[in-house]
C-alpha cells in the first residue's frame, strides 16, 4: 500500500495531464459541432470520458503501473466529478 505522503509517480501525473488536455480539446470540438441541446450533449460527453478514464486507470492497476491505493484515490475523484456532472445546476 502506498504511503499517504508518497509523491504520485511522474508517469501518472503525465497521464492525468494528457487526459485532461485531450478531454478539454475534444469537449470543445464536440460542443462546437453539436446542433441540439448543448448541456445534454456536454453531460453525455463528459460521462463517456469519465468512463474511459476509469477503464484506463483500472488497466494501469491491472498491469502494475499503479497500486490499489492510487486506483482508489483516482476512482474517488472520478466519482466526485461524475456526481457533479449528474447533479442539476
Amino acid at each position: 500500500m502506498a504511503d499517504e505522503d508518497e509523491a504520485t509517480p511522474e508517469h501518472v501525473v503525465e497521464l492525468l495531464r494528457s487526459l485532461a488536455e485531450h478531454h478539454q480539446g475534444t469537449a470543445r470540438e464536440w460542443m462546437e459541432d453539436q446542433a441540439g441541446d448543448r448541456a445534454d450533449a456536454f453531460q453525455r460527453l463528459l460521462t463517456a470520458m469519465l468512463d474511459i478514464e476509469r477503464k484506463v486507470f483500472v488497466a494501469a492497476r491491472d498491469s502494475g503501473e499503479i497500486d490499489d491505493e492510487v486506483l482508489r484515490r483516482v476512482l474517488r475523484e472520478l466519482d466526485l466529478r461524475q456526481a457533479s456532472v449528474e447533479s442539476p445546476p
